[in-house]
């Protein structure tokens, strides 16, 4: 299952970065938890709404996320 999915709304939002643990598992990380107590460090997900979503900019070449 592709990020976007298994995350929901974190998958594409630029506050979220993806860490990967020693095991082969794949944990979400809130950026705006950092400075904002209302925001969960690791969010349960999937995610389906959220106050402090900010789409993640298009990279280069035209593709998202």
């Amino acid at each position: 299952m592709n990020d976007a999915r298994r995350f929901g709304l974190c998958g594409g939002c630029a506050h979220a970065q993806t860490l990967d643990s020693k095991t082969g598992s794949r944990f979400l990380f809130c950026l705006r938890a950092r400075q904002d107590p209302r925001y969960a460090k690791y969010p349960p997900v999937p995610v389906f709404a959220c106050p402090g979503f900010e789409p993640r900019p298009a990279r280069e070449g035209g593709t998202a996320g």
